[in-house]
């Protein structure tokens, strides 16, 4: 049995209190009857980060939840913590199927469904099942990560929209009064960027709802990149709004492609300098998206890449 990292419901003292969450975020508003917290019980439980924890995120297109988590253990040795993603309200059997794999193992885990129909209350009686029968080791959910596509974008849904449906869902997981389930907010590290035009606030459902701020920094998310940059240079702008939230933070996605002509040296070198940075920094843990999207590939499949990321992970 793994070690699970302990974790305590008061909420944290001393934080930085900003107004973050805009007068529209509505953080008074009534929640339906079914989704209405326990007495005493949080809906952002106080995460006390104990040390970064490095691991991957399982792809499981293509195998089992199972198979995926061996495979990743034999390349990267024993991981403190993975990342598990579902593209539509959790399965009924989720943690039938995973938690005996997991055996303890923090998870950041998060789904998607249309904040209208979360707000309807239509997927109550499924979330609701999934946070009460949730293991016991810290498990860092997220509702609709990266929704700012779809926001600013695709214009899919309101900020506000989202914003009330993160709430929600918190109230429906603060309802079963499990202090190691802890609301993440998973934002692009794009959104961070001045140039973006955005503020990640216009995102973020208040204090009450989040207990951990996570952000998915790519180097080149949609393409070759063309070189390593320091460090600093990609991320500063991510532990800024990470300290302006004065929450606990993590990285829920990283990853880089292969520059032309580097056998893997070159990146291997960009991973550990990375993963001292965001030491350096006081983040929570850090998942690499171990995987490919279209033509992107950022596997690491390489021995120097490998060897510099198994060395976060045991470190």
């Amino acid at each position: 049995m793994r070690t699970a990292v302990l974790t305590s419901a008061m909420p944290l003292l001393g934080l930085l209190v900003v107004p973050l969450a805009p007068p529209a975020a509505g953080l008074a508003e009534v929640a339906p009857a079914a989704a209405r917290p326990a007495a005493g019980c949080p809906t952002a439980p106080a995460y006390q980060n104990n040390g970064a924890k490095f691991g991957v995120h399982l792809s499981t297109g293509s195998t089992s939840f199972a198979d995926a988590f061996k495979a990743s253990e034999r390349t990267f040795s024993e991981m403190p913590i993975v990342r598990v993603f579902d593209g539509n309200v959790p399965p009924a059997d989720a943690w039938t199927n995973r938690a005996p794999v997991l055996d303890g193992t923090p998870v950041v885990t998060s789904f998607r469904m249309p904040p209208g129909r979360v707000l309807k209350g239509v997927f109550d009686s499924r979330l609701t099942a999934f946070f009460r029968d949730a293991p016991s080791q810290p498990i860092f959910w997220s509702y609709f990560h990266e929704p700012e596509k779809e926001i600013d974008v695709n214009r899919t849904f309101s900020a506000r929209k989202f914003r009330r449906a993160f709430q929600h869902v918190a109230r429906l997981a603060a309802a079963v009064c499990r202090p190691n389930l802890f609301p993440t907010l998973i934002l692009t590290a794009w959104t961070t960027n001045p140039v973006s035009g955005r503020d990640w606030r216009d995102y973020y459902p208040g204090d009450r709802f989040v207990s951990v701020l996570a952000f998915d920094p790519y180097n080149n998310a949609n393409g070759k990149p063309t070189s390593y940059p320091r460090p600093a240079t990609v991320f500063a702008s991510v532990v800024q709004a990470a300290r302006a939230s004065g929450k606990p933070w993590g990285v829920a996605e990283i990853g880089s492609g292969l520059v032309r002509g580097d056998a893997g040296q070159g990146r291997a070198r960009w991973l550990t300098r990375t993963g001292r940075y965001f030491k350096s920094h006081g983040v929570s843990f850090v998942c690499y998206f171990n995987s490919r999207i279209d033509a992107v590939d950022f596997r690491l499949l390489d021995r120097p890449s490998i060897r510099a990321w198994r060395a976060l992970i045991r470190g």
